[in-house]
């Protein structure tokens, strides 16, 4: 089966490529191994980094707000799909929302 994990082979050690700082990225190293993070801990800790450099970035609270959605649904759409992991499936994300009997639900209904 082909890879589809954007590049990376979960069977290799993860790099890091974010950072804090010393200190910080031993902290959160401590936070992800005290909460008991068994699967993949360095891409818990990448995460809560890209969280941390956000808030230092001062992004707007529109960008917050739609980064913290998308996790949150894909986080969701993860837990859904988990059960279908032999499965090829196509998931479709965006703010659209079209009526059950609207030809664009149809097609996609049919797809």
């Amino acid at each position: 089966m082909e890879d589809f994990t954007a590049g990376t082979i979960s069977s290799q050690p993860t790099r890091k490529q974010l950072t804090l700082g010393g200190e910080w990225d031993a902290r959160v190293h401590k936070l992800v191994s005290d909460f008991g993070a068994e699967y993949s801990p360095e891409l818990i800790e990448e995460m809560i980094v890209a969280a941390l450099r956000m808030a230092r970035e001062k992004m707007s609270v529109a960008d917050l707000k739609l980064i913290s959605r998308s996790m949150k649904e894909m986080r969701y759409a993860a837990k859904i799909f988990a059960g279908y992991q032999a499965f090829r499936k196509v998931g479709i994300f965006g703010s659209a929302r079209a009526a059950q009997d609207s030809p664009e639900a149809k097609v996609a209904e049919e797809f």
